[in-house]
């Protein structure tokens, strides 16, 4: 038995695009190349520090080309964080543009905090003096059926927020999501190799966990919300993400540890520009966000070197929240992976081990065994891996958050 697969690139870097202008061009279709002409190498920091007690992080990258494969890392750098009270925080680089404070410490209120860099080629940097902002509490987040703007069926995420002193807050939003796996067409059984030269191989029992996994992603998107003008600073029923219906990952028990940072309006704002900068409709938007300015600034040629990043200091609140796909859709069939059962022959006409060589490739799991064959068929059915094998998809070790 043959199998073709099919693996399709799209041509990233060449872009039709058609303009209708006016009635002197009525239309036109053009290939351009899109390429990267009087690039400058801009120093991006991603700074946040919060009100936990942890060692805190700073990653420091650079600008790169519409054609380069993603950023350079910012190597050898010094980074400090500087109090109001001239207490210095110390950083050291950890891995290639990450730096972690010495210490272990947590943002206070009423204490102004700066950051201050130099780069391995004497390059200074640093920003405004920035402070916590209120605090609020998440509470309460619920998984609601519902559906997206365009009529597509899913679950909306959402979150009750309220501050602490009644006044209306900016806030931002990450959340690390876990979700359950569990393989579709999974036997207790599996292929075993036969030793020496023959095709033949036995079925035994499974030595490992293969049925139930569990997978951990971490949010990549820029989730802001806002209470300002609303009654005691209350956010209500705020949709942080929305998960698509057909996602294999809400198929079972899925679960996500939800963080909410409390921003200022000038970090709201920056992060409001950063995510239409990333959108992709901008690339060709008549209305471009600009350059994506921060406070954090060059103290060696303040009017001609530009800084991409902001620094700030935010308190966070965290919760974790869970929910079956069986308790929001009762009556719907959950997504799942395609998974199709054949029955490979032991060997191919030039007498080629098709069975035992797909098994010793780890291609393959048991399904059953082939009671009635059909001429080319060989003596077991199987199944491609992910569908009798989680562990491809995620991990068999059971968090220990996690609760049934």
């Amino acid at each position: 038995m043959k199998y073709t697969f099919l693996h399709i690139k799209l041509p990233l870097r060449l872009v039709s695009f058609c303009l209708i202008a006016s009635a002197f061009l009525l239309s036109c279709v053009e290939e351009i190349e899109l390429s990267t002409q009087n690039f400058e190498s801009l120093l991006v920091v991603e700074a946040n520090i919060t009100n936990e007690l942890k060692q805190q992080e700073i990653r420091l990258s650079r600008t790169f080309r519409f054609e380069d494969l993603g950023p350079s890392k910012e190597t050898n750098a010094s980074v400090i964080v500087l109090t109001g009270n001239d207490t210095a925080r110390n950083f050291t680089e950890v891995q290639p543009g990450v730096y972690r404070s010495n210490q272990a410490f947590a943002a206070e209120e009423g204490v102004s905090y700066s950051l201050e860099i130099q780069t391995q080629d004497g390059k200074n940097y640093k920003s405004t003096p920035v402070e916590l902002e209120d605090t609020a509490e998440i509470e309460s987040i619920a998984a609601v059926a519902s559906q997206d703007s365009f009529g597509n069926p899913g679950v909306s995420i959402l979150v009750n927020s309220k501050s602490n002193s009644g006044q209306g807050l900016y806030y931002r939003y990450e959340y690390e999501e876990t979700y359950k796996i569990i393989a579709p067409l999974w036997k207790s059984d599996d292929f075993v190799t036969v030793g020496g030269n023959g095709c033949g191989v036995s079925v035994a029992p499974r030595t490992r966990e293969e049925r139930e996994c569990f997978k951990t992603e971490k949010s990549i998107d820029i989730i802001l919300g806002q209470s300002i003008g609303q009654p005691n600073g209350e956010l209500e029923n705020l949709e942080t993400y929305f998960l698509d219906a057909n996602l294999t990952k809400i198929a079972h028990r899925y679960s996500a540890l939800l963080k909410q940072y409390v921003i200022s309006s000038e970090v709201h704002s920056y992060f409001e520009k950063r995510r239409n900068l990333s959108s992709s409709e901008n690339l060709f938007s008549q209305t471009q966000p600009g350059f994506l300015e921060g406070n954090i600034t060059s103290l060696d040629a303040p009017n001609e070197e530009q800084v991409i990043g902001i620094f700030y200091v935010s308190t966070v609140t965290e919760k974790r929240f869970f929910f079956n796909w069986v308790d929001l859709f009762p009556d719907q069939r959950p997504p799942q992976i395609f998974c199709r059962i054949t029955a490979p022959p032991l060997t191919d006409m030039a007498g080629n081990c098709i069975l035992k060589s797909q098994v010793e490739a780890n291609f393959i799991r048991y399904w059953d065994e082939n009671l009635e064959p059909s001429q080319g068929e060989g003596p077991y059915l199987v199944v491609r891996r992910p569908c009798g094998d989680c562990t491809v998809l995620g991990d068999n070790v059971v968090p220990e958050f996690w609760v049934e």
